[in-house]
């Protein structure tokens, strides 16, 4: 976990402990985290703090730290912020192989969960394994930073030409 003095740590324990008084508080922070949130595009990916650590050739790299905010009620990194991991390194993945005028949508994921995570960072690994001219399939796996295998994930998106403008 990041030292007490990281913004992000601070967001989290934030959330984690919100009340109503803390409420403008916390929209405030959530914020200025969004906003600050460096490559990230959308608000889901600023909140869970994902990172890229690498996106091209039909391949992508993030990360998440594992934060307070980010636990279930058992202590564990949430599942579905696993799973939001998975989906953007599909996308991100696949992005990469598309033309200018085509884009993607998600058909089905599939997560299996091998172990939990309460610490540290995990890492999403993805990788287009055929990228079809109408059906892409891939696959991610998700590891802690020691190493250990938490998630083996399949996805298949659906990919489509767009009208230019």
């Amino acid at each position: 976990m990041k030292k007490k003095t990281d913004y992000h740590y601070k967001l989290s324990k934030l959330i984690h402990d919100l009340n109503e008084d803390d409420a403008k508080s916390y929209f405030e922070h959530l914020s200025k985290l969004v906003t600050s949130a460096g490559e990230q595009t959308d608000f889901w990916s600023g909140l869970m703090g994902l990172k890229w650590l690498q996106k091209g050739q039909g391949s992508s790299r993030c990360e998440v730290e594992v934060t307070p905010a980010l636990l279930n009620p058992y202590g564990s990194l949430s599942g579905g912020v696993l799973f939001a991991m998975v989906d953007y390194g599909m996308g991100a993945a696949l992005s990469s192989l598309l033309a200018a005028n085509e884009r993607s949508a998600t058909i089905e994921i599939k997560l299996n969960f091998l172990t939990a995570v309460n610490s540290g960072r995990v890492i999403a690994d993805t990788t287009v394994v055929h990228p079809g001219k109408k059906i892409a399939y891939m696959e991610t796996n998700i590891r802690s930073d020691d190493g250990q295998l938490i998630v083996i994930a399949t996805g298949s998106y659906y990919r489509f030409n767009i009208k230019s403008r």
